[in-house]
């Protein structure tokens, strides 16, 4: 009987991961939507002038990001808090088990530097941050009306710690000239739900970096 059970049981398992995940938007769909500008991120602007009200779709509000640079002997050293607000529908957000969120430096100098962060019980983690909201301390979210549509507003706080040595003090003060000087770096942010049914497609949005001392 104990064999036939775990037999039944895996045959329900199996069932269930085939589903298809009914009402998850497909790659394409989520392209489709993505082919218009939602916000005004393009011109470095905070205001909505197109909200996506569909079903998991996930609306950056973003106005550019700020890096903080500073030289300790031969060490260059960058501070970016990440300040992010994601405009999401609150039946998604309510009913999700998680909201994912990750910062993609690849089409910026940062991607050539390693990384603190600190998670939420304190641990100095090595190049990584969990992506995980639930897992995220600095964060706020309310109920809002945008464009006469409720929706819920979640800010993001996160903060990276870049450093890297040079051979001497000269050249990492030369390094932070040169990403002063930078007026193109950008950070892609992704974010997706984690429903119960499973993960939803990831919408994506850039903004702007601008290196300060």
């Amino acid at each position: 009987m104990r064999n036939l059970a775990f037999a039944l049981l895996a045959i329900a398992l199996l069932a269930s991961c085939s589903k298809d995940k009914s009402g998850l938007p497909t790659p394409t769909q989520v392209a489709a939507l993505q082919s218009s500008t939602l916000l005004t991120n393009a011109s470095n602007q905070s205001a909505v002038t197109k909200l996506d009200t569909n079903r998991y779709a996930v609306n950056f509000l973003v106005k550019g990001q700020t890096v903080k640079t500073s030289v300790s002997g031969n060490v260059l050293n960058l501070t970016y808090t990440e300040n992010i607000k994601l405009l999401l529908n609150p039946a998604d957000y309510y009913g999700s088990w998680a909201v994912h969120l990750s910062d993609d430096f690849s089409q910026s100098a940062l991607d050539g530097f390693d990384y603190t962060t600190v998670t939420k019980e304190g641990d100095v983690t090595f190049r990584w941050i969990d992506d995980n909201l639930n897992n995220i301390t600095q964060k706020v979210a309310a109920d809002t009306v945008v464009n006469n549509v409720k929706m819920v507003s979640l800010r993001v706080y996160s903060t990276f710690n870049f450093s890297k040595t040079y051979a001497s003090a000269n050249a990492a003060i030369s390094a932070q000239n040169t990403l002063l000087a930078k007026t193109d770096d950008k950070i892609i942010y992704s974010s997706y739900y984690l429903m119960p049914a499973g993960s939803t497609i990831p919408y994506k949005s850039t903004d702007k970096i601008t290196y300060i001392k």
